[in-house]
């Protein structure tokens, strides 16, 4: 087997007006096809997409709550939804039948 190269990500984004108070991971399956298109949508406004069902998230306090806010109608028993607040205070939030980890350290590399 080849060595493979390891790859990094560096980011710069420009700060929406008033300070960013987080960065967090969302990701989510959301069984139904209709309510995960406009739970999508809903997302793009707050976050870039990086993967199929996963946004990067860098807002302030007042559009985190917002966005937390409005998550739970998109999502049912059924449906699976966690956001990782990385930067501010470290959070796991858990929608639908997504379960938190049971573990006392969370590596982030």
């Amino acid at each position: 087997m080849e060595d493979e190269e390891l790859l990094f990500e560096n980011y710069t984004f420009e700060e929406p007006k008033g300070k960013v108070d987080s960065f967090s991971l969302l990701i989510y399956d959301i069984v139904d096809n209709k309510k995960r298109t406009k739970f999508a949508k809903y997302m793009e406004s707050y976050g870039t997409r990086v993967q199929k069902s996963a946004f990067e998230i860098r807002v302030n306090k007042r559009l985190f709550k917002q966005m937390v806010s409005g998550i739970p109608q998109y999502v049912s028993n059924e449906d699976s939804v966690k956001l990782y607040k990385i930067h501010g205070n470290g959070e796991v939030m858990c929608w639908g039948n997504a379960k938190p980890e049971i573990s006392e350290e969370v590596l982030i590399f």
